[in-house]
C-alpha cells in the first residue's frame, strides 16, 4: 500500500513539474499529463475532452491508448445531446466513477455507440474547469474485467484534472497576453503610421508654402525690368529653393532623425534672411514689420526655425483677407529667446482659441489645411520650445514661440 501511495504521489510531482511557457505547449503539457496518469493507474486509455458552448458535443482533445503506447490523433465527437444522463453527470461538477459503466445509470447510454466497441467495461471522469466553469472532463477508460476504483486512485484522477485545468488557465492566459502584445504593437504602428502621415502631410504644407514664396519672387524678376532688380529677384528664388531643400531633408529624417544637441541657430538671422521670402509670400496687399535683438540664438535647427516662422507668417498673411501688417517680433532676455508674429485680423473665440494646434483644425475657408499652426506646435515642441496663442475678437492674434537661452560656451 505504501509503495502504490508513493508512485501517486511520485505521478502528481511529474506532472506537476510540466511548464508552460507559451499558447504551443499546451497540447505536449496535456499528452504528457495523460500518459503519466494511463501509466500510473493501469488503465487502458486516458483522454482529455472538451465540452462544446452549446453542451451538446464532447470532442477529443488528447487520447493516450496506453496499448499502443501512443497519443491517438483520432477526432472523435461524442452527442451528448443524445445521452441526457451522462449530460447531467458530466455537468454536475462532480467526479464520475463507474465501475461497471454498462450498468451504471450515469454512463449506459454510452453502451452501443462508444462502451461496447471499444471494449470499455470502466470509467472514471474527471471535471475540468476554467474560469470556474466546466470545460471538459479526464476520462480514464478501463478494459477487461469490471474495476473498482480505489479511493486515492480517485483522489488522483482528481488531482490530475485540476493540474490538467491549471495547464489551461495558464495557457489562456499566455494567449490572451500574446493577443495583447500583438494588438499593442499594431496599434503602435498605427499611430506610428499616422504620425508619418501628419508629419508627411505639415512638412508637404510647408514646401508648399515656399513653392508659393518661389513663385512670387519668379513673377516679380519677370516684371522687373532692370538686370539689377531682376538678379535680385532670382536670388530671392534661389534662396527660396535651398530653404525648400532643408524642409525636404526633416522627411529624409523621418527614418533617421539626426543629431541635434549642440545646434545652435540666430533667430534674428534667420528672420533677417528670410524677409525676401516672407515679402513675397504676403505679396503687395500686405506689409511686413520686423523688430530684431541682437544677439539671439537658439537651440534648434535653422530649417526647424525657418518652417515655423514660415507658417506663422502665412496664417497672419490668411487671417488678414483685405490686407495689413504682419509684425515679427525676436526678443532675448535672460529667460530665453522668443518669436512673437502678430497680425491685426479679426480674431478668434476662445473656444476656437482652444483647438488652433489641432491637425486639420482651421477657422479660415478656402484652400487652407488647418496644418501650419500644428506644424509650428510640433517642430517648437521637438526643440524644447513652448508656443503661446493669444487672440481676441476684433483685435488680432498673436503667437510666440519660446526657446530656452543658449547657455554660453
Amino acid at each position: 500500500m505504501e509503495d502504490r501511495t508513493s508512485l501517486l504521489e511520485h505521478a502528481r510531482l511529474e506532472i506537476a513539474q510540466i511548464r508552460i511557457e507559451q499558447f504551443a505547449d499546451l497540447k505536449r503539457a496535456m499528452d504528457a499529463a495523460v500518459r503519466v496518469s494511463a501509466t500510473t493507474l493501469d488503465v487502458t486509455r486516458v483522454g482529455i475532452w472538451s465540452l462544446a458552448a452549446d453542451r451538446a458535443t464532447l470532442r477529443c482533445v488528447v487520447l493516450h491508448d496506453q496499448r499502443s503506447k501512443e497519443i491517438s490523433g483520432e477526432d472523435i465527437s461524442l452527442p451528448l445531446s443524445a445521452w441526457p444522463a451522462y449530460l447531467e453527470a458530466v455537468l454536475s461538477r462532480r467526479v464520475v466513477v463507474a465501475e461497471d459503466a454498462l450498468a451504471d445509470p450515469r454512463t449506459r447510454e454510452l453502451g452501443h455507440a462508444y462502451l461496447v466497441p471499444r471494449g470499455v467495461t470502466s470509467m472514471m471522469d474527471a471535471p475540468l474547469f476554467v474560469g470556474g466553469e466546466i470545460w471538459g472532463i479526464v476520462c480514464h477508460e478501463h478494459t477487461g474485467p469490471a474495476r473498482a476504483w480505489s479511493p486515492r486512485e480517485v483522489d488522483f484522477a482528481v488531482s490530475v484534472a485540476d493540474m490538467v485545468s491549471s495547464m489551461l488557465e495558464q495557457a489562456m492566459r499566455l494567449a490572451m497576453e500574446e493577443r495583447l502584445r500583438t494588438a499593442e504593437a499594431e496599434l503602435a504602428r498605427v499611430r506610428q503610421a499616422e504620425a508619418v502621415v501628419r508629419t508627411a502631410s505639415a512638412i508637404g504644407h510647408d514646401v508648399n508654402t515656399l513653392l508659393q514664396a518661389i513663385s512670387g519672387s519668379a513673377e516679380r524678376a519677370l516684371d522687373e525690368s532692370e538686370a539689377s532688380e531682376r538678379r535680385s529677384a532670382l536670388g530671392a528664388v534661389v534662396a527660396d529653393c535651398q530653404r525648400a531643400a532643408r524642409v525636404v531633408d526633416q522627411l529624409r529624417e523621418l527614418e533617421r532623425p539626426g543629431p541635434t544637441v549642440g545646434i545652435e541657430t540666430d533667430l534674428s538671422f534667420v528672420v533677417d534672411d528670410a524677409r525676401p521670402t516672407l515679402e513675397a509670400l504676403l505679396g503687395a496687399g500686405h506689409a511686413l514689420v520686423t523688430e530684431l535683438a541682437l544677439e539671439a540664438l537658439v537651440p534648434a535647427r535653422r530649417a526647424d526655425v525657418e518652417r515655423i516662422l514660415l507658417n506663422l507668417v502665412v496664417n497672419a498673411k490668411e487671417a488678414m483677407t483685405d490686407g495689413g501688417t504682419v509684425t515679427v517680433v525676436v526678443r532675448a532676455s535672460p529667460s530665453g529667446v522668443s518669436l512673437d508674429v502678430r497680425d491685426r485680423g479679426p480674431g478668434i473665440t476662445p473656444e476656437q482659441a482652444a483647438r488652433v494646434f489641432d491637425p486639420y483644425f482651421t477657422t479660415k475657408s478656402g484652400r487652407n489645411t488647418g496644418l501650419g499652426l500644428f506644424a509650428v506646435k510640433t517642430v517648437a515642441r521637438a526643440s524644447g520650445a513652448h508656443v503661446t496663442f493669444t487672440s481676441e475678437p476684433g483685435e488680432g492674434t498673436s503667437v510666440a514661440v519660446t526657446w530656452p537661452r543658449v547657455l554660453d560656451k
